[in-house]
């Protein structure tokens, strides 16, 4: 005949086998978890952008702010680790000559790639 004491027994034994279980199962869960976390932060990301921006369907990981001389720089797959292009997204500004200019030089591919690294001491170097 059965007692109290073994029904809480019983209780204790399949608690602890589910806790097993869970701390088997437990990174599998956590890392789907994290994955939806993304997912929503992207959802929800691009439902805050401008629409005129929203509407390209950029990953808002790839879109680094500036402001000034243009609003934001699209590094477009850069988290998904294979960069297809860099675009500059900016409100229309009749007459701004900082941003014609800017055009100017990329059109006639009159840049360069540097990599300049502060020193421990503060300092900048080229590299």
């Amino acid at each position: 005949m059965k007692t109290w004491l073994d029904e809480y027994d019983e209780a204790i034994m399949s608690l602890n086998e589910k806790e097993a279980k869970f701390e088997e199962e437990e990174d599998e869960i956590r890392q789907k978890a994290i994955e939806r976390g993304r997912q929503q932060v992207i959802e929800r990301a691009c439902s805050c952008l401008d629409s005129k921006i929203a509407c390209y369907h950029y990953n808002p990981y790839d879109i680094k702010a500036l402001f000034h001389p243009v609003d934001f720089v699209v590094f477009n797959g850069l988290n998904s680790e294979v960069l297809e292009d860099i675009t500059f997204l900016t409100r229309a500004r009749r007459g701004d000559e900082v941003q014609k200019s800017l055009k100017s030089v990329v059109e006639s591919k009159n840049y360069d790639w540097r990599v300049a690294r502060v020193t421990e001491e503060g300092g900048v170097k080229y590299e």
